[in-house]
């Protein structure tokens, strides 16, 4: 498993780091507050990137603003296009990986459906580091 360590600019950021059961791994920062909702939230500050098979960084593309959703059936996180840049079931376990119209990512696993075999979660503030 990689670890990633961010530094923040801003006040709060939050990263997510998943690893397939292929070996991609894929990540997501959000630099704002996530909330249990049924809206999408974050800003032009989030972005996703693969380490798995090659180091690529998709940033907001500025054609909507569909970046986190997260409430008790899923995460997901980018959307439009063919669907999320990366979505988790509500058991975090099961996910799907689609090109999103938020990034312009292409699929960040191997196939559209993935296993997901590890999840760690940062909380970066001016505080520190919280797991």
């Amino acid at each position: 498993m990689v670890r990633i360590v961010a530094h923040a600019h801003v006040h709060m950021q939050i990263n997510t780091h998943m690893q397939t059961r292929s070996s991609h791994t894929h990540t997501h920062i959000h630099t704002t507050h996530t909330t249990h909702c049924n809206t999408q939230t974050g800003n032009g500050e989030n972005f996703v990137f693969s380490i798995s098979p090659e180091v690529e960084c998709y940033k907001w593309t500025g054609l909507n603003d569909l970046f986190v959703l997260s409430n008790n059936d899923c995460f997901a996180v980018g959307g439009g296009g063919e669907g999320f840049a990366f979505q988790l079931d509500d058991e975090l376990d099961t996910g799907v990986s689609n090109r999103s119209a938020t990034f312009d990512n292409p699929q960040l696993s191997s196939s559209e459906f993935f296993k997901c075999l590890n999840l760690e979660v940062f909380k970066l503030d001016s505080f520190g580091l919280a797991v």
